[in-house]
């Protein structure tokens, strides 16, 4: 059976034609993160009651993220560093929310986290 040759450059010149197809791109970039708005944060000072309200935008897919978590102190570089709270499930109708929950670490500033990636922080008033 004759066998075909193939010169140096053309075999280049197909290896090149082959990794150009099969070479992946650059990775799409990250999607961009919903928005949180926190419109109450008030601690009941008597009982340690701590509320907190406030309402997400929506998720890049459309919707609203799941749930938010609240957490003790501000925002850092995009992120709630301090101890979780609690969490908040977001109304999927209209991105609202709201936390009630005891707490003994009697916060002055909260951060609130959404599952879509937004945060959020404000400074807690006493009632």
């Amino acid at each position: 059976m004759p066998t075909a040759r193939v010169s140096a450059p053309e075999q280049s010149a197909k290896s090149s034609e082959t990794q150009g197809r099969t070479a992946a791109g650059p990775p799409p970039p990250a999607a961009a993160a919903d928005s949180v708005t926190i419109n109450l944060a008030q601690l009941v000072v008597g009982t340690g009651e701590l509320r907190v309200e406030g309402v997400n935008g929506r998720i890049p897919a459309g919707g609203f993220a799941a749930n938010d978590e609240i957490h003790n102190g501000a925002a850092v570089a995009g992120a709630c560093p301090g101890a979780l709270i609690g969490t908040a499930s977001v109304n999927a109708a209209d991105g609202t929310w709201r936390f009630r929950g005891t707490t003994t670490l009697a916060p002055t500033t909260v951060c609130v986290k959404s599952a879509g990636g937004g945060v959020s922080s404000r400074a807690v008033t006493q009632k």
